[in-house]
């Protein structure tokens, strides 16, 4: 539960400037899932030699507990200041960051819209709500969502898989179930219009930007986004050996829908991604664009505090790749109970398959999840998860 607070009473030291707000919350989740974690079809051939894969017992918090503050200022004539501040951390070993999630400070007027600016979800946010049920964000682990598991990456490699840094957004008033965002990070890296003191010279090292553009229709049951993401890379990489930390330009565009009819819910989901001039040298020379198409289906029940969920995601060929079969398929199952409004508990199944050079990882695989999965391996996850909201 969201409630209004004095900050005296958690700020202490900048007391007074908290009690000029007009408006301060303090809210956040915690969520934390019992979790198997097996691998299937190894890849024998690129595992170390005689290692055996066994059922992972784990205690995960892959979701991401935060604690956030938001406010907001009365200026008078429709218009007034606001800021959020999210810390993200995990409930199973307690590492986070201060401020490592949305984290900005903006203006708003009810006839003009909302200016922000500072660290803020771009595409990696478009379409979640179309994968949960009626009543919101469930017990279960981001694992399951193939939002975050197949959605967001090229056969491995992510467009937009989290908060991006450095953001100017505008968001419209709605208009009759309309509304439009439109947003440029300058750079989403930490040397943004940095040049480079050592290595081989570069005079693109300015060039970094992402362009966001999303329109929604929400109007009763139907939900509509169209969503549109460009990413420019600083300077020019060497695009011959792609690795997460040398990645292209990209583009990706979304669509996502949902209807609901009762207890009911379900929705569509179609993602196009490219990867821009693979294979491309230092000196700009040869490269070709990877694109991949996914689709997913997810439908939901709700009948009083229960929801049932289900769901299936097909990612194709990426176009031009070195090898083919680079698809993957995710199945998810799963049932979520609220106890109230703010606790929910849950039991989920999730099934990540890929193909013999698909290298899709659930999300979080070698970090707050289980093993990163090897080309061609499969993975399939029961938990056993809890969320709370305060």
């Amino acid at each position: 539960m969201k409630k209004s607070l004095i900050a005296l009473a958690v700020l202490g030291a900048v007391a007074t400037g908290a009690q000029a707000q007009s408006n301060v919350q303090i809210g956040g989740l915690f969520q934390v899932v019992g979790k198997s974690y097996k691998v299937s079809d190894v890849n024998v051939a690129a595992r170390p030699a005689g290692q055996s894969l066994k059922n992972e017992f784990r205690l995960d918090d892959d979701h991401g507990s935060r604690l956030w503050f938001k406010g907001t200022e009365d200026l008078g004539n429709g218009l007034s200041a606001l800021f959020y501040m999210e810390s993200r951390f995990r409930t199973d070993t307690g590492s986070g960051a201060f401020a490592d999630g949305n984290t900005y400070v903006g203006l708003n007027s009810k006839s003009l819209g909302q200016l922000t600016f500072g660290r803020q979800t771009l595409m990696d946010g478009q379409g979640s709500s179309v994968e949960t049920g009626l009543n919101g964000a469930p017990a279960m682990s981001l694992g399951m969502y193939a939002g975050k598991t197949i959605l967001s990456y090229v056969n491995g490699f992510g467009i937009d898989t989290s908060r991006s840094n450095n953001v100017i957004q505008y968001a419209s008033p709605n208009f009759s179930g309309f509304s439009a965002t439109a947003a440029v990070a300058t750079s989403n890296g930490s040397t943004e219009g940095t040049a480079p003191t050592t290595g081989t010279a570069n005079n693109n090292y300015d060039e970094g930007r992402k362009l966001f553009l999303v329109g929604n229709y929400k109007n009763g049951p139907i939900y509509v986004n169209l969503a549109y993401l460009t990413t420019k890379t600083d300077g020019q990489p060497n695009l011959v050996n792609l690795t997460t930390a040398n990645m292209p330009d990209k583009e990706e565009i979304r669509l996502s829908a949902s209807y609901v009819f009762g207890g009911f819910k379900t929705g569509f989901q179609f993602d196009r991604a490219t990867l821009e001039k693979v294979g491309r040298t230092n000196a700009g020379v040869g490269g070709n664009d990877q694109t991949r198409n996914a689709w997913q289906i997810p439908v939901s029940y709700t009948f009083g505090p229960h929801t049932i969920q289900a769901s299936f995601t097909k990612a194709g060929d990426v176009s031009n790749a070195a090898t083919a079969d680079t698809g993957a398929k995710m199945w998810v199952l799963g049932y979520d109970h609220a106890l109230s409004k703010r606790t929910n508990v849950g039991v989920f199944y999730s099934k990540v398959d890929n193909e013999r050079n698909g290298v899709y990882q659930p999300n979080g695989a070698g970090t707050t999840n289980g093993s990163t999965l090897l080309a061609g391996e499969s993975a399939s996850i029961v938990t056993l998860g809890m969320m709370h909201k305060f």
